[in-house]
């Protein structure tokens, strides 16, 4: 590749690989380059495409893209170094010369009625590229000058020329080399054309494989070509892909690009330079050849911008390398990094029967924010243009109405468009209105394939089009409903770059830290790097960053999951040592976090192993503490409104502080070391962090205050969160009975055979006690009160004497309290506690749910032992160490093992309950702290499980059939003898007659292994040929299942709808994704 001669000698490292593997190497696979935005997709297919010609003298190359604006862009590129004579551009005769470049009209062919047209058939085969749309392509077919037509015609020739010789040869195709740039915007048989151009067909025989008696002649249509054509997909399978209309299109995946596909399968997606399994600052491997290369280096955004989409969407490998302008805007709100949330809570509405959407509140902020950066724009570096902003919104009536408004504000240069309308392009400044506020619209908006919530390729098209500003409006607390905004929305907050009328209601993490913001945030700013330090100290910072982020990803996820002291540690490194201009004392710091006490430390592998990271992190050190000091602050605002003296300073310490530092975690076990209680170990950590509130922290409550306060919010969001699983597992489960309603299956009594039911009428068995479930869990949820502030005994006497007696203000404050930390109601008399009965209350609905999963699971089992029903399993899963041949139901037995654990947890409460002494005893304070994290773990890990077993359930009817088979003439005797009957025949002369045929036959079964042979005996005995017509409509399954699949779609239909009709349901499963277990 050092020898090359490069057209354009501007090339990073891999578009250079990609150009010349295309050109050396003749790949018998389709060559895909990954091309995220601003890393010049468009550039390396043009440079490859000089390549082959400078390559391969006989080279034909047809280069094609979805659209015609993408395509014309190609031939205006080529169209410096290639001449007329070589290249052709191919236009629809129904085009107009209007939509095309006057500098590409000399590509053109136009017809002697001046339309564009297909070049005679001499002029065409000269050509050395051919530049179309795929759509157009078709003109080639049309006019046969496909690989497939050209080598039929070279055939016949041949055969006029020698009739009767054989002829060996294989035909060298005309069209040597196909490119598609912008792959992943065609749909599959839009690339299918050009393809079809190209590509003879590979499924016939060669030519000598072929009998002498057919002279060599190869079969119709089949031409063996002695190299195979190349194929080049260019695009990113992360953006906007093919755009469908059709539900039946998208249900079959026409949604899904060929370039998306192909990227899916294991030949690319397992090999080790993938880019999942790749990282920043990957070097290519520019000798071995592999049939992709991604395109890493991006040139449009500031490293800001690129940081959420890098780290979300392209497994944090994009590095930036943008040399842009700077926009100077005084409303950042850091000024280091040139982004902005803007928190927006107006409403939006709708036109035509909702089939549009605008948010006036919205459209205003663009216009303030427009307005603001256009006051600014001569600070800017080149100094801003109107036309240089670009305004993008989910639906055209938010387009429309913004046009207008900026119009009037004298602002009509501003680009305003839909996301779809942007891509491909960029601006230096976007800004991004997401319009959507109102939750109960999202299902509608997922089914459509609308709006930016749960739409992740069009949210990364939307954020991947600034330069130099990016500026976001929307309703944080709902998009952060969507993974992917989640971790956008904390990024913006980790960077205080979120500004906005509410509070995000949101846990903070490390998810998508990408090494770019490692970097820029633990070196630039804290250590003070400046823009000229030499290559050496920015390779340091670049590794270094990239280990960070890494760690802190890992370590932080453990953390989640463990109760660990040690796991809090995390971030100490970047608040403690500071880290000089080298980067040896840098790593050394780093590598302080990788402490093989991680290895040496019991993890419950309850949250280490299985929970989910949201319910592992509702019970973790972090989640409680953080809660304690919310109920602090809640009693603190309360305390002030009814008068005490509370500084407004003590209360907004509190507030800036609700989140534990590691520094914080650990002066907190020093404490508690020193003093033996936890609870006044946090009092006083706070107070150091919030000293103007030292002093009132804690203000006439007791322990129970913060910890069953705390307990009961974490059973409130606990059973929130497991009522949305168990809602989503009973979909999974309704559509799996509905597709299996009416197959019939052998039915089980004593585990043996019985009746025939359907596969469908025995899974609405498992469905209706899981309703029954969701049923109790959410009784329990809306029992669920809260404990207020009652004092050390409950009699609320140390707020009384605070209120110098004042009942009403101590009521006030209760009801204050109850209200500020999210409940409807307190519990009217506690003790020292709530009442531990709740604890029996909220436990005993998941020790049934324990019992429903282990029933399901234990049929499951069954089920596979009879190899008619299996869970998955995957093609790497390995069932016995020992066995290799084995499929463990792993999964089943796994929820059956933790459903035995979760049912025993509900005695724990129980017992709990019932050594309670008068006010309080603290027998249950060591056990609890046990027993209800791990129930709500538990049973989080059940529904998981066994939604993932849903998810994959393999039916083997085939099996079933058989099994059927074996066991149905017996069945069937009853019916036979009454066919007698009606026949004429005495009943019990031919209830005898199956007796003795059917001990004959069981005989054969139970004694020599054969098959059940009754029908046949049947059959041969003359006494039953009156009835003999009737016997395989009396022995067909599907009249021994009764009214089983009525059933089934009565059940779905009166129980199972309206169970999942409510607003939260549908939402929980609107939005849920495949379950994918760790282990």
């Amino acid at each position: 590749m050092s020898e090359t001669v490069w057209v354009d000698n501007g090339l990073n490292l891999e578009q250079r690989v990609a150009a010349s593997s295309v050109a050396c190497y003749q790949s018998p696979v389709p060559f895909l380059i990954n091309g995220p935005p601003g890393t010049g997709k468009t550039r390396t297919i043009v440079e490859t495409v000089h390549q082959i010609l400078r390559n391969h003298s006989e080279a034909h190359i047809l280069l094609c893209a979805p659209s015609n604006p993408a395509t014309d862009t190609l031939v205006l590129r080529l169209g410096s170094v290639l001449q007329p004579r070589d290249m052709l551009r191919l236009n629809d005769p129904n085009r107009t010369f209007a939509e095309i470049p006057d500098s590409i009209n000399q590509f053109c062919y136009i017809d002697e009625d001046g339309r564009f047209a297909l070049p005679p058939w001499k002029s065409l085969m000269k050509y050395r590229v051919v530049v179309t749309s795929c759509l157009d392509a078709s003109m080639l077919v049309a006019g046969y000058c496909t690989n497939a037509a050209l080598c039929a015609l070279e055939e016949h020739a041949m055969r006029s020329i020698h009739p009767h010789r054989r002829i060996p040869h294989q035909t060298v195709p005309h069209w040597t080399h196909l490119l598609i740039d912008e792959a992943a915007q065609g749909s599959e048989p839009e690339l299918c054309i050009p393809i079809s151009v190209v590509y003879a067909q590979p499924s016939e025989p060669d030519v000598e494989e072929l009998p002498d008696g057919d002279h060599g002649l190869s079969p119709l249509g089949y031409h063996p070509l002695s190299i195979t054509p190349q194929l080049v997909l260019c695009g990113d399978p992360n953006q906007l892909g093919p755009i469908i209309s059709s539900n039946e299109a998208r249900k079959h995946d026409l949604d899904i690009s060929l370039l998306e596909r192909l990227f899916e399968r294991s030949l690319y997606s397992e090999h080790p330079e993938a880019r999942a399994k790749i990282g920043y600052g990957h070097q290519v491997n520019g000798t071995t050849f592999k049939p992709f290369v991604n395109l890493v280096k991006n040139y449009r955004s500031h490293p800001a911008i690129l940081m959420p989409s890098s780290a979300m969407f392209y497994n944090d490998t994009l590095e930036p390398y943008a040399t842009n302008g700077y926009i100077s805007w005084a409303d950042l709100p850091n000024p280091t990094l040139p982004l902005k949330f803007i928190g927006s809570v107006s409403k939006e509405d709708s036109i035509d029967e909702k089939a549009t959407w605008y948010n006036l509140g919205e459209i205003q902020c663009v216009v303030d924010v427009v307005s603001s950066l256009m006051a600014q724009a001569n600070q800017s570096t080149p100094p801003l243009r109107a036309d240089e902003i670009g305004v993008m919104a989910p639906w055209r009536e938010q387009v429309w109405k913004l046009r207008q408004r900026l119009r009037r504000a004298g602002w009509s240069r501003v680009d305003v468009g839909c996301v779809e309308d942007f891509q491909g392009r960029e601006k230096r400044v976007i800004i991004i209105t997401c319009v959507r506020s109102t939750p109960k619209y999202l299902n509608d908006d997922k089914k459509r394939g609308i709006g930016l919530v749960f739409e992740r390729k069009r949210m990364n098209v939307a954020i991947t089009r600034a330069k130099e500003l990016l500026v976001v409006i929307g309703n944080g607390n709902l998009l952060c409903r969507d993974p992917y905004w989640k971790g956008f929305l904390q990024f913006a907050l980790r960077n205080k770059l979120y500004v906005g009328p509410s509070e995000l209601k949101i846990e903070m993490n490390a998810d998508w830290m990408s090494r770019l913001e490692s970097q820029i945030i633990q070196v630039q700013e804290e250590n003070g790097f400046a823009d000229g330090d030499d290559s050496e100290d920015r390779g340091a910072m670049m590794v270094a960053g990239g280990i960070a982020r890494e760690v802190l990803r890992d370590i932080y996820s453990i953390s989640h999951r463990s109760n660990q002291g040690w796991s809090i540690k995390i971030f100490f490194v970047f608040d403690s040592d500071r880290i000089v201009n080298r980067k040896k004392l840098f790593l050394l710091n780093l590598f302080k976090l990788v402490d093989m006490e991680l290895f040496n430390t019991y993890q419950t592998p309850l949250s280490s192993r299985y929970a989910s990271n949201e319910m592992a992190h509702l019970f973790s050190p972090s989640n409680r503490f953080y809660t304690w000091r919310k109920l602090w602050l809640n009693l603190a605002i309360a305390e002030k409104e009814l008068g005490l003296p509370i500084s407004e300073e003590a209360i907004e310490q509190m507030k800036n502080n609700l989140q534990l530092t590691p520094e914080q975690f650990e002066i907190a076990a020093e404490e508690e070391k020193k003093r033996r209680h936890d609870v006044m170990a946090h009092v006083h950590t706070f107070g150091r962090v919030a000293p103007a509130a030292a002093g009132i922290i804690h203000l006439g409550a007791t322990s129970c205050y913060v910890t069953d306060n705390a307990d009961l919010i974490f059973f409130r969001d606990g059973l929130d969160y497991l009522i949305r699983s168990l809602t989503v597992l009973i979909s999974r489960l309704s559509a799996f009975a509905k597709q299996y309603r009416d197959l019939p299956t052998l039915g089980f009594t004593h585990f043996q055979p019985a009746q025939l039911t359907t596969v469908g009428k025995r899974t609405t068995l498992w469905i209706q006690e899981l309703l029954w479930d969701l049923r109790n869990i959410r009784r329990a949820r809306e029992d669920i009160g809260f404990r207020g502030v009652k004092g050390t005994t409950g009699t609320q006497a140390s707020f009384l004497a605070l209120f110098d007696g004042d009942h009403d203000k101590v009521e006030e404050l209760d009801r204050l309290v109850t209200k500020l930390s999210g409940f409807e109601y307190a519990y009217p008399v506690t003790s020292q506690t709530y009442s531990r009965k709740i604890d029996i209350d909220i436990l005993g609905p998941l020790a049934s749910l324990g019992a429903t999963a282990h029933k399901i699971a234990t049929d499951i089992r069954l089920l596979a032992n009879l190899k008619e029903i299996e869970e998955p399993f995957e093609s790497t899963q390995i069932g016995s160490s020992a066995m290799a041949y084995k499929r463990n139901p792993m999964r089943s037995e796994r929820v059956c093992s933790l459903a035995r654990h979760l049912m025993v947890l509900h005695q724990n409460a129980l017992m709990t309950s019932s050594v309670q002494w008068f006010e309080r005893t603290l027998d249950d304070s060591a056990n609890r702290r046990i027993t209800l994290p791990e129930a709500f773990l538990t049973a989080d890990i059940v529904l998981s499980t066994l939604q993932n077993i849903s998810e994959g359930l393999v039916v083997y009817p085939k099996v079933i059939a058989r099994r059927i088979s074996q066991e149905l003439p017996f069945m069937a005797t009853e019916n036979i003898i009454m066919a007698i009957v009606k026949a004429g025949g005495d009943r019990q002369e031919a209830h005898e007659k199956i007796r003795v045929l059917s001990h004959e036959a069981a005989y054969q079964v139970k004694q020599l292994g054969l098959e059940n042979d009754l029908i046949e005996r049947v059959r041969n005995d003359a006494y039953f040929d009156q009835i003999k017509s009737q016997l395989d409509q009396l022995l067909d399954p599907q009249s021994f299942v009764g009214r089983a699949p009525e059933q089934v779609d009565k059940f779905l239909k009166d129980w199972v709808e309206p169970a999942l009709a409510d607003e939260k349901a549908q939402q929980a499963i609107a939005v849920a994704s495949k379950v994918e277990l760790n282990v």
